[in-house]
């Protein structure tokens, strides 16, 4: 039992050394195989950043791609060397949170150099490989069926907007479905990206959802009221032509403002003086469209005379008429402030005219003769 106890334990102590040994050659080879890898490949096989492509390293050491980033990149110099795998002097002298500075400076600048390589024949060759294989996701919506979908951004600024994920069907942006995904900076991308490589393979662009989801409860759709935004503004075109009506009625003894219409209801018109009677007659006889009146006399008019005779009316002021259409608008010796119709009208619908007024002018009578205020 001893002997066999003793192979065992031999047997187990070669074991271990072959693993050992297979684990330190497997360690050396994937050193090996990192020492060979360029910074750019390392960066893009990072977990999280599926949506980058590699940067050809001459369009990296062409200064003319480069313009304007050393500006916005802190330690540029010491980034692209980085990024171009330039061996740093031993006696540099950086320390260890200028190390990290560096590493942040240089992913920065690698992705606002990925945003303009990929709108460049080979970047968009090499997104177009990358769409076809769905590495950036498909759209949330459900109408869309699972379109694929581009990386974009909603600024070229950095630190602005975190990356979105565009759908060329329903022509909407969406948050990418991992985290990882949506903290990556959209300016790596771009506004232009999408949208261009759209318009250079219009081939893939699918056309829009023909469904469109629609709410019901117990079956029966939803009715959609008038928005309310709508009836505010009818409500604020409302109070402004108010406000004309009642400025002018102000002006003109409150004739013009109601002839138009533009007057609140329940509003109350202030009264004017007798220096502007003339005024308000000249103001009616430009709304109705009257001619001075003639020598003829008033029809339906009452109080002062005889039945039989009609009391003539006054001769309107200079300017006081108009034109065809209206009944004779004129002025009655009682001063009223609502011209009598002289002659009963003498347009469309005159008859109707003159008799309104008479009637009116019959009731200012009366008022006058118990001793109140006219209008």
């Amino acid at each position: 039992t001893t002997h066999t106890t003793q192979v065992k334990c031999r047997l187990a102590a070669m074991q271990r050394d072959a693993s050992g040994a297979s684990e330190e050659e497997e360690s050396e080879l994937s050193q090996s195989e990192n020492d060979d890898a360029t910074w750019v490949s390392w960066f893009c096989s990072l977990k999280g950043n599926e949506f980058f492509v590699e940067v050809d390293e001459d369009f990296i050491q062409d200064d003319f791609n480069l313009t304007g980033l050393s500006t916005q990149v802190p330690f540029y110099e010491h980034a692209l060397d980085l990024i171009l795998d330039v061996d740093a002097p031993r006696d540099a002298g950086l320390s260890e949170e200028q190390q990290d500075s560096i590493e942040a400076a240089a992913e920065l600048l690698y992705g606002l150099i990925h945003a303009r390589y990929i709108i460049t024949p080979r970047g968009l060759a090499g997104m177009l490989d990358k769409f076809k294989h769905i590495h950036f996701g498909r759209c949330p919506r459900v109408f869309c069926q699972g379109q694929a979908v581009l990386p974009v951004g909603q600024s070229d600024i950095p630190r602005t907007h975190t990356c979105k994920t565009f759908c060329p069907k329903c022509a909407d942006i969406h948050y990418p479905r991992s985290s990882r995904h949506a903290n990556i900076d959209g300016a790596y991308f771009g506004t232009t990206f999408c949208h261009l490589f759209l318009q250079t393979y219009w081939d893939l662009v699918p056309p829009p959802p023909r469904e469109q989801y629609v709410p019901r409860i117990f079956g029966f759709r939803i009715y959609k009221k008038e928005r309310a935004p709508q009836q505010q503004q009818a409500l604020a075109g409302g109070a402004r032509g108010g406000g004309g009506g009642g400025s002018k009625a102000a002006k003109g003894g409150g004739v013009q403002g109601v002839a138009r219409g533009k007057v609140p209801q329940g509003q109350v018109l202030p009264l004017a003086p007798r220096r502007e009677e003339a005024a308000a007659g000249e103001g009616a006889g430009r709304l109705r469209g009257g001619r001075p009146a003639s020598g003829r006399p008033a029809s339906g008019s009452s109080g002062g005379s005889s039945p039989g005779r009609p009391r003539p009316a006054r001769p309107a002021e200079p300017g006081a008429g108009g034109d065809r259409g209206g009944g004779g608008v004129g002025r009655c010796r009682r001063r009223c402030l609502v011209a009598c119709a002289a002659g009963g009208g003498g347009g469309s619908g005159g008859r109707g005219g003159g008799l309104a007024l008479a009637l009116v002018q019959r009731r200012r009578h009366r008022l006058q003769g118990r001793g109140q205020e006219s209008l």
